[in-house]
This record gives structure tokens, sequence and C-alpha cells, in this order.
């Protein structure tokens, strides 16, 4: 497993476990989805295809790693 790979089950767990989160939400691009699936994560949401503020989906918490988009205004 590649280090970033170990770094995300990482995240995925520390979500689950220490923060209670029952599920996890991660994006990824169309090719690695499957990936983010097999990582833990109990929905993979493609980025390509649309906005996450579209989805139907709602969310506690969003952990932005990339910050080039504003997600929510206060």
């Amino acid at each position: 497993m590649s280090r970033i790979a170990s770094q995300v089950v990482e995240h995925f767990q520390l979500t689950k476990h220490v923060f209670g989160a029952s599920k996890v939400a991660a994006t990824a691009s169309t090719g690695k989805l499957d990936l983010l699936r097999n990582l833990g994560a109990n929905l993979a949401i493609d980025y390509t295809k649309g906005l996450l503020e579209d989805l139907e989906e709602k969310f506690d918490v969003v952990y932005d790693t990339v910050g080039r988009v504003r997600l929510i205004e206060h």
C-alpha cells in the first residue's frame, strides 16, 4: 500500500473511531472511486460530476485538504 493510501485509511479510521462518525464520505475523480471504497469510505463522490453542495446527502463536517473552493458562505 502506498504511503498516501495508508494515510487515507488512517484518516478514515480516526474519523470513524475517534470522532464517532457513522459514515465517511470522500471525493475523487471517476477512476479512483473504487479505491476510496476499498480504503473504507462509505460514500465515494465523483467531484468531476457536480458540486458537493448539490448532493442530497448532508454532512456534519467537511474536511477540505485542498482549500481552493469555498464550500459554505456564512
